[in-house]
């Protein structure tokens, strides 16, 4: 059965990034057969956000950062 969209913009909002997401990131930049564009759109997303990544901070009182993980991971197909 195929989500509603309401559903997925449920899943996207309720979305909170841990530690293994990154490193699922971090996975797929390690893989020699992954799409290289992507790759360069990951590393460039996570050099911009080194900061919010390192931070102790809570995820969820970074603007967008949630979102944009569960969207990588969604493009990646780890999520």
């Amino acid at each position: 059965m195929k989500k509603s969209a309401l559903d997925t913009e449920i899943e996207v909002l309720s979305f909170v990034a841990s530690p293994e997401d990154i490193k699922a990131l971090k996975n797929y930049l390690a893989d020699e057969y992954a799409d290289d564009k992507l790759k360069m759109d990951i590393m460039n997303w996570m050099w911009d956000k080194r900061k919010q990544i390192n931070s102790k901070k809570p995820t969820d009182k970074i603007p967008n950062y949630n979102r944009e993980v569960y969207t990588f991971l969604k493009l990646i197909g780890a999520k």
